[in-house]
This record gives C-alpha cells, sequence and structure tokens, in this order.
C-alpha cells in the first residue's frame, strides 16, 4: 500500500510512504467498567508498517482496532485510508461526525 504522509506534525515533511498491511480478527476480554460477566469483544486489529523508512526519518507504523470486517486488503485498505484522513471516500472525522448526527 502506498500512502501519502500528509506532514505538518512534529515539523516532518510531506513524503509517500510503502506500507505493509495485515490484518487479523482479535477477541480481547472486555473493559472492567462493563462489569464482571461482560462477553469478550469481537474486533479486526489492522497493522501497518513502513518497513524501510528514509534514513533521515522514523517509521511510520499503525495498529488501527475497528469493527469493520477486514478479510482482506481492499477492506484493510478502506479502514487505514479512512483513519488517515487519505485517499478517496469519507474521512474519519466525516464518519464521527455522521455518527454523532445520528445520535
Amino acid at each position: 500500500m502506498i500512502l501519502q504522509q500528509r506532514g505538518g506534525k512534529h515539523g516532518r515533511p510531506k513524503r509517500e510512504v510503502e506500507l505493509t498491511v495485515r490484518a487479523q480478527k482479535v477477541t480481547v476480554r472486555a473493559p472492567k467498567y462493563l462489569g464482571k460477566g461482560a462477553e469478550p469483544l469481537t474486533m479486526w486489529a489492522v497493522h501497518a508498517v513502513e518497513e524501510h523508512p528514509p534514513e533521515d526519518a522514523s517509521a511510520l507504523e499503525w495498529l488501527v482496532l475497528t469493527s469493520e470486517p477486514c478479510p482482506d486488503f481492499d477492506s484493510a485498505d478502506r479502514v487505514l485510508h479512512l483513519f488517515s484522513g487519505s485517499g478517496p471516500g469519507p474521512t474519519r472525522r466525516d464518519v464521527i461526525s455522521a455518527e454523532d448526527r445520528a445520535r
């Protein structure tokens, strides 16, 4: 996956980033605040890592937990673009705003 890093944060310049992407369905224990006996939560973990960053930059790495099914590359790619706010389609902010309006 190739992604355009927006830059600007912490003085980092904008650059193109090549990421290795993996996705796996995971089950985690429910948070304690849900109380005893709460069912485990099943979600998808999407891991993206830049394996060969430029010498003058630190590697980009994300671990995104999502309720969106990611059984293939296209779905994991969609989740990462949503998370990063890059590429076509709605951004993470657009989706969160739509969810807030629905409440």
